[in-house]
C-alpha cells in the first residue's frame, strides 16, 4: 500500500471527507487531494501527522531483506533476453488479472 492508498483508506475508515481530514490535520484540502491522487507524496512526518489526526497510530516495520533467494537471482541472471521478456509479460498479465479481480463486486 502506498502513501496515497494509506491516506485514502484512513479517511474512508473514519468516514470523513477530504475537507474534514484536512481540517483535523491543519492542512489545505487541496493538499490532501494531491496526496491521495499520488501526484505529490507527503513527507514521512506529514503522513504521520495526518494519520494521527484521523485517529490512527502509524507503525513502521523494518523487514530484513537478506533472506532474498540468491539462487533464484543467480538463475535469472543466466536467462536470455527472450526468457526475461516472457517472464515480464507473465508478470504483467498476472498483475492485470489481479486488478480485474479487485474491481469485481
Amino acid at each position: 500500500m502506498n502513501e496515497a492508498d494509506l491516506l485514502r483508506e484512513a479517511r474512508r475508515r473514519r468516514g470523513w471527507t477530504q475537507a474534514q481530514l484536512a481540517s483535523s490535520a491543519s492542512v489545505a484540502q487541496s493538499v490532501i487531494a494531491r496526496w491521495e491522487s499520488g501526484r505529490v507524496s507527503p513527507r514521512v512526518e506529514s503522513l504521520r501527522r495526518v494519520l494521527v489526526a484521523a485517529g490512527f497510530k502509524p507503525q513502521v516495520e523494518l523487514i530484513d531483506d537478506s533472506s532474498v533467494e540468491r539462487d533464484q537471482i543467480a538463475e535469472r541472471l543466466q536467462w536470455t533476453p527472450l526468457e526475461r521478456l516472457r517472464y515480464l509479460a507473465e508478470m504483467v498479465a498476472f498483475e492485470e488479472r489481479l486488478q480485474r479481480a479487485k474491481l469485481r463486486p
